[in-house]
């Protein structure tokens, strides 16, 4: 059974180890010597706060979803509705697909395609 966090693809070189998530290309688990670096999280849980995530094509958050470039004027969904943003990207809950993966590394990819807000096409 697939786990929430989709598949998942272990690496390690010298002494470290890690655990990189299909769903947003996450880093879900980092060790040193087998002793955790980060906070790491279950395949069966939603990362907490964005650990991990690859935030793209903006981190943070954009003040209530506007902005401006090459002179037109753009309006993304409001991700933080409470807050008025829209928050970390576009890329935090999409699946990104294995391009190359070895037991010391992985290459995960991914594309935005245009959607109101946002209409450019963005591959990673």
């Amino acid at each position: 059974m697939t786990p929430i966090t989709g598949s998942q693809y272990q690496i390690s070189a010298g002494a470290y180890s890690a655990v990189v998530t299909e769903l947003g290309a996450g880093l879900r688990e980092l060790t040193y010597r087998g002793e955790p670096a980060i906070a790491s999280y279950q395949p069966d849980e939603l990362p907490p706060g964005a650990a991990g995530q690859l935030l793209a094509p903006w981190p943070n958050r954009i003040d209530g979803g506007r902005y401006s470039l090459g002179g037109a004027d753009h309006q993304l969904d409001l991700s933080e509705p409470a807050n008025g943003n829209a928050i970390h990207g576009l890329t935090r809950w999409m699946p990104w697909a294995a391009a190359r993966h070895s037991a010391e590394t992985v290459l995960l990819r991914t594309a935005v395609l245009g959607r109101a807000g946002y209409p450019f096409c963005l591959e990673m």
